[in-house]
């Protein structure tokens, strides 16, 4: 699912850019599962691979993957050498934010 689209020249709407034109433009790709199951990084990697050429047809540059990981206690988890391969292949970033359960 493709949300959050803005254009470069939007007014932002939070953040730094918040009322005024945003230099780059931006979207995100969503991929999730209810509360308690798995969304791994390969069902991330497949929706992005599936868009990344138009992705990059429409202008994109610097594309990265963020991955969200809510917990309750310790957070661990870890990707696979494959998951690995296959975003290297893509060229894109990845970044990582966790968030504890009692957060929300």
């Amino acid at each position: 699912m493709v949300r959050d689209v803005n254009e470069p020249g939007d007014i932002g709407t939070k953040g730094r850019y918040v009322g005024v034109p945003l230099p780059y433009g931006s979207c995100t790709i969503e991929v999730s599962h209810g509360p308690g199951e798995w969304s791994l990084l390969g069902d991330m990697l497949t929706a992005l691979e599936g868009n990344i050429a138009k992705l990059r047809e429409a202008g994109g540059t610097d594309i990265s993957l963020t991955c969200n990981v809510f917990h309750d206690g310790q957070c661990n988890f870890e990707f696979s050498n494959e998951e690995l391969i296959r975003l290297s292949k893509l060229g894109v970033g990845l970044a990582v934010s966790c968030y504890s359960e009692a957060e929300e």
